[in-house]
């Protein structure tokens, strides 16, 4: 068995090379807001030789950004980084399966086929197709 850790800012300061982690999962975002520690856990991360795969924290449009905005920030975050994106889907606003669909589209229109592959909602993951 791997273990692995997810981040974001929450965590900031936290050393992912004293972690005993083999991967870490990185926030990006969190509907457009953009995690300001992204960068120092990647260079963490990529200094001590951690694998990489990042997440969104994607929102409901009702909460007042389109799920196309919210890809577009967090594709901005990882400018040309090109690592396995995970999508989170957790918002107590609710969310369509249709609204996770668009997200997996946009990501893929953008990025090619290593984007937004998976989903995970109550503790589980799914595969989008």
């Amino acid at each position: 068995m791997r273990f692995g850790i997810d981040v974001s800012e929450h965590q900031d300061g936290l050393s992912l090379a004293a972690s005993g982690a083999s991967f870490v999962v990185l926030r990006t975002t969190d509907g457009t807001y953009r995690d300001h520690v992204f960068a120092s856990h990647l260079d963490d991360a990529r200094s001590a030789g951690i694998e990489v795969e990042t997440y969104h924290y994607l929102r409901s449009p009702s909460e007042g950004t389109s799920v196309g905005e919210q890809v577009e920030a967090s594709l901005a975050v990882l400018q040309d980084l090109r690592v396995p994106m995970w999508l989170d889907c957790e918002t107590p606003a609710g969310l369509a399966l249709d609204d996770v669909a668009r997200a997996h589209a946009a990501s893929l229109g953008h990025r090619g086929p290593h984007r937004a592959r998976h989903l995970r909602k109550g503790g589980r993951v799914h595969q989008v197709h």
